[in-house]
């Protein structure tokens, strides 16, 4: 695709050692070979390849992994498993270089050696290292027959006594199709054409530039070809993105393959589209998605759009740091069981997880997708992986990508080793049907999907221009979903065209067909080299004294509780996870069962100790004094990250960067008064110790929950003086790092006290009438709600950092959240307004909702009281009358009133949230309750009208 250019790669050939290094290219395949390429490359010298030639499996494997410019690889079938009893230590000094030997070599050798077929195991380890090298193999009848179990991944095989010309015009003829890029080409041709243009786009071959006598140094900046290549049509060449059936169809399926997805669509809004596109084309209104609450903001407003229901799941929480992790695996199984035990199970669609997030926690893919199908055989997955593309490219970092889990999962099920799995789950648990074993037993059990009725279901978005060779906007969506042409993909187009401009850049959508080519020809060696620069970079920072004394490179100890990451502690021990990570360690860690990892791509230093907030180190030191560009902090941290053009010296530069500061600093303290150094020191302690608490979403006002949990923050907020959200969570753990959320399952009420969704879309529009909102101040909040008073948020409020919503409209602000606000210290806050403060609903509307649901029958199923979780007293709902004055009770106060109860009105900040306790009037407050809501289940359309 690149004329002009010479580009030479390698051909590993396996012979047997009877032949090795023979000269005789009658005897010998890789002199035959080199025979052919010197007598036929001479007409085509664009494309060169050179051979390396072993002679035992071993070597072989070995030679994958190391060399990342092999692109082929021909293995005959009489070649020995270890002709040369190559050990272990004959890797000493390439520790640098070599990773995966015990997955890809020394295991697949046991195995050969234990008795499996030595050639199908060969190609099978080849291709689980390297998926995107072309496999060959040169055979006899017999060995060719051994090749049945993995024909699907050798392109061509071939007879020992066939002209091996065939061969060479194959492996010229794999490379060339990873080369080509239909698009690009497509659009580069189209460019070189005198085209007149009578149509859209009066910059369209840069006349509009080159006619102006003041503008034209936008094409001296820019070049000509930009501007040639700039089109709207979608012919000649070019293609419609919206209805592909040329070379952007073809782009596409070339990246399908490159993900191994079974489709890949383009996109040129990013991948915030992308995320809205996929929950608009899987979800349906009043369905149910279990999502990450930090997820990124783009998930919530497709939640809006579609209208579902989410039901948000905490991260663990880092106090220490200010930022979140991952969602746990016990937290995400026992929420699909508390819906189950409230006969909802079949209303939760979707689970929308982050993988990795930003600050690198990547999950266990495989056991997230296992586990949630034993309990929910119907559940979609969607993996935002925005900021980990370059892991499909990489053997150990695509474990625990998306596409590659449900690979995995979806060969071992048409192999039939789930049948074997599920068995033994079967036996263990004494029944065949999961849905009949009670609800603590499963979330304490390590679970399989039952084979009978599992569907594999997983779509994964990208941006491709954050860590791959693309354009700003550039992302994917891909698709590896078992239902996705019978049941999707009808709505997924109409959600493409929703999302979708008519008039997609042509140069984003050729930066990601060109990628994917880069990618599919040198991937391997480019995320090798950016894994490297990152553990050179900690090399760096790590041991050297002065920089260790004011900032902290944080690892697996310090991000992961350790609790989740409980087999790497086991077999490398808590000390070798304090000390500095090497790639051995890396390699172990990721190939566990370990709920997290971490991604060794990125760099969090702790900035705490130089009494530097994040921003403050960000902007004033590594921006302005350096020119250092970074993106993320937090309060106390900032994130560095490599990608695949990340170079040796800029490492070097970086360090002597921070290094630089750390001298400043240093020197400061020297000179400096007593007086500033208390202030210095009283910096260092608000940063170090003073970390204020991240809060956990709380609960949907009833108006919008189903049902209603209000009752929870009331609780939070009644009890201000003690720890709330996530304090009362970290309350008595370790605040430095693990911030474990320990959950228990006391019978069904307890579990009920996980179904939390709540109608987002209601509580966004019914804020865009302004006559329904007002403002309070951060502090005027925290009081009102010290009062006993509720606020419900009206928008989205997201503070940067950490970046995503603390809260959602229709959520209970609590004390803790308010709290985590006034001490967070930033000076962005989108959905917050400096001299406003919050936008909240007024008091009475959502009274007026309320009756109107009330009285309309759209409050379905048990009453408030039974749908509240358990401990916690019950809260009446009382409407205020229309009349002014002193307002009068209703009929149903003054029913909870003979009782005992004060009744308070769900969003009145006049009225206060009083709780008291009585056996004895549980009977007569549930009766009076039911009485006033509707049936179970009433008319939805109605619902969603009054709503």
């Amino acid at each position: 695709s690149m004329q002009g250019r010479q580009h030479c790669f390698y051909v590993l050939v396996a012979v047997p050692p009877y032949t090795f290094r023979n000269s005789d290219h009658r005897v010998n395949l890789a002199a035959e070979l080199r025979r052919i390429a010197s007598k036929e490359q001479s007409q085509d010298s664009s494309l060169v390849y050179r051979i390396v030639e072993v002679d035992s499996m071993r070597r072989a494997l070995l030679a994958a992994i190391v060399n990342p410019d092999i692109l082929a690889v021909v293995v005959q079938d009489n070649v020995p498993v270890d002709h040369s009893h190559t050990s272990s230590h004959a890797l000493v000094g390439f520790e640098a270089f070599v990773r995966g030997v015990e997955m890809f070599v020394d295991a697949p050798v046991a195995q050969m050696r234990a008795g499996s077929p030595v050639l199908s195991t060969f190609v099978r380890s080849v291709s689980r290292c390297r998926g995107n090298v072309d496999i060959f193999c040169v055979c006899t009848a017999m060995g060719l027959a051994s090749l049945e179990p993995v024909t699907h991944l050798v392109k061509r095989a071939f007879f020992p006594n066939d002209d091996h010309s065939d061969l060479h015009e194959a492996i010229l003829a794999g490379v060339r199709s990873k080369m080509r890029c239909p698009f690009f080409e497509a659009l580069r041709r189209y460019a070189e054409r005198p085209i007149g243009v009578f149509h859209a786009l009066a910059i369209s071959r840069g006349n509009s530039v080159r006619r102006s006598k003041w503008i034209q140094g936008l094409i001296d900046f820019y070049g000509v070809n930009l501007f040639k290549a700039e089109s709207s049509a979608t012919c000649g060449g070019l293609d419609s993105l919206l209805d592909p059936h040329g070379s952007l169809l073809d782009a596409q399926n070339l990246a399908a393959r490159a993900y191994d997805a079974s489709y890949a669509f383009f996109v040129t809004n990013g991948t915030s589209t992308s995320n809205k596109i996929v929950l608009q084309a899987v979800l349906r209104p009043e369905d149910v998605v279990l999502v990450d609450r930090d997820c990124h903001k783009s998930h919530h407003y497709g939640f809006v759009l579609a209208g579902s229901s989410p039901c948000y799941l905490d991260a663990y929480p880092l106090h220490r740091f200010s930022m979140y992790g991952g969602v746990p695996l016990d937290s995400i199984k026992r929420t699909l069981l508390a819906y189950r035990a409230v006969g909802r199970l079949e209303e939760v669609k979707l689970l929308v997880l982050t993988n990795c997030t930003f600050d690198g926690i990547v999950y266990n893919v495989r056991r997230v997708i296992e586990e949630c199908l034993a309990i929910a055989p119907h559940l979609v997955f969607l993996f935002d992986e925005a900021w980990f593309s370059y892991a499909m490219f990489h053997p150990i970092l695509k474990t625990r990508t998306a596409m590659h889990a449900a690979n995995e999962i979806r060969r071992d099920l048409m192999e039939g080793r789930y049948h074997q799995l599920f068995e033994d789950l079967v036996e263990t648990l004494g029944t065949d049907d999961l849905r009949a074993v009670d609800a603590e037993t499963l979330a304490k059990t390590r679970l399989v999907p039952d084979p009978r009725r599992m569907r594999v279901r997983v779509y994964a978005t990208h941006s491709i221009h954050k860590s791959l060779t693309a354009l700003r906007q550039g992302s994917m969506i891909l698709v590896n979903d078992d239902l996705f042409e019978s049941h999707v993909h009808t709505a997924f187009k109409e959600a493409y065209y929703t999302h979708m401009s008519t008039s997609p850049n042509y140069q984003i959508l050729a930066t990601l067909d060109v990628g994917r080519s880069q990618m599919e020809l040198e991937g391997y060696g480019l995320v090798e080299r950016q894994i490297e620069a990152a553990f050179f970079i900690r090399r760096l920072l790590t041991r050297d004294l002065l920089v260790r004394k004011y900032f902290t490179v944080l690892s697996p100890r310090d991000m992961i509780p350790s609790a989740m990451r409980k087999h790497s502690r086991e077999f490398l021990g808590e000390e070798a996870l304090q000390c500095e990570l090497t790639l051995q360690t890396l390699e172990q860690v990721w190939l566990s069962d370990d709920e997290f990892v971490l991604d060794p791509t990125r760099i969090t230093l702790f900035t705490g100790l130089s009494g530097l907030d994040g921003e403050t180190f960000k902007v004033k030191w590594l921006m302005d004094k350096y020119g250092v560009q970074i993106n993320k902090t937090s309060r106390n941290s900032v994130l560095f990250m490599t990608n695949i053009g990340t170079t040796r010296s800029s490492c070097v530069f970086l360090k002597a960067c921070i290094r630089s500061c750390a001298q400043e600093l240093e020197m400061h303290r020297l000179l400096s008064s007593t007086r500033e150094l208390e202030e210095v020191n009283d910096a260092v302690h608000g940063l170090v110790e003073e970390c204020p608490d991240l809060p956990h979403f709380s609960a949907f006002h009833p108006v919008f929950a189903k049902p209603a949990r209000v009752c929870e923050a009331a609780r939070e907020n009644a009890a201000a003086e003690e720890p709330t959200g996530a304090a009362a969570n970290a309350k008595g753990g370790d605040k430095k790092g693990d911030g474990k959320r320990e959950a228990s399952v006391d019978g069904e009420d307890a579990l009920a006290s996980l179904v939390k969704d709540g109608d987002l879309r209601a509580a966004f529009y019914l804020a865009y009438d302004e006559n329904n909102v007002r403002y309070l101040s951060l502090r005027s909040a925290k009081e009102a709600i010290l009062k006993g008073k509720q606020l419900v948020a009206t928008t989205f409020v997201i503070p940067y950092p950490p970046g995503f919503p603390v809260a959602v409209p229709g959520q209970v602000l609590t004390v803790a959240l308010v709290d985590f606000l006034l001490k967070l210290d930033v000076k962005e806050i989108h959905g917050f307004d400096d001299k406003l403060g919050f936008r909240l609903f007024k008091p009475g509307v959502l009274t007026e909702k309320l009756r109107e649901r009330q009285s309309a029958g759209a409050l379905r199923g048990t009453s408030v009281e039974q749908r509240l979780p358990p401990e916690t007293e019950t809260v009446h709902v009382a409407v205020r009358p229309p009349t002014a004055g002193t307002p009068q009770l209703s009929e149903e106060k003054k029913d909870a009133s003979s009782n005992g109860v004060v009744a308070a009105s769900a969003d009145d900040p006049d009225s206060k949230i009083s709780e008291k306790s009585g056996n004895s009037t549980n009977a007569t407050r549930n009766n009076d309750a039911a009485s006033s809501l509707s049936s179970r289940r009433d008319d939805q359309e109605k619902r969603e009208s009054e709503t």
